[in-house]
């Protein structure tokens, strides 16, 4: 019976056909990658924004919209400092830090300037301690 299907078909659908089938039922294979190079990156600097679920560029009305949205100080009237500090991963105990430091300045006429230090991560060093069993 499927030798009349197949002999009625033209050869080139036949062809078409088993393609489709081989390449459409077969699923790609993806390797597992790590996403884990710079997740700093994704610290926000901003509790508020942050916990409003990164809203930050919605509501550039503080000097940590220069994260978010540096178009936002162009409606900043006054002048703001801003300073975070955060033990990074403090479940593994890796002394990772994150710091930022942020500012704006409103200079009527003009405009508001704004400043940021660079995001980092800094390891502080750990306490020494002597491991081993004996005496000497």
């Amino acid at each position: 019976m499927a030798d009349q299907v197949f002999s009625r078909a033209p050869r080139w659908f036949v062809v078409a056909f088993g393609l489709f089938l081989v390449g459409g039922l077969t699923v790609p294979a993806h390797g597992q990658v790590a996403q884990s190079s710079a997740l700093f990156l994704r610290i926000e600097p901003d509790s508020r924004a942050a916990g409003m679920g990164n809203a930050g560029v919605a509501t550039a009305d503080n000097a940590n919209t220069i994260f978010w949205n540096p178009s936002g100080l162009a409606f900043q009237q006054d002048t703001q400092v801003g300073i975070t500090h955060a033990n990074w991963l403090p479940e593994f105990n890796a002394n990772l830090f994150y710091e930022y430091l942020v500012g704006s300045y409103h200079v009527d006429g003009v405009g508001t300037f704004g400043a940021t230090s660079s995001t980092s991560i800094s390891a502080r060093p750990r306490s020494a301690t002597r491991q081993g069993t004996g005496s000497v």
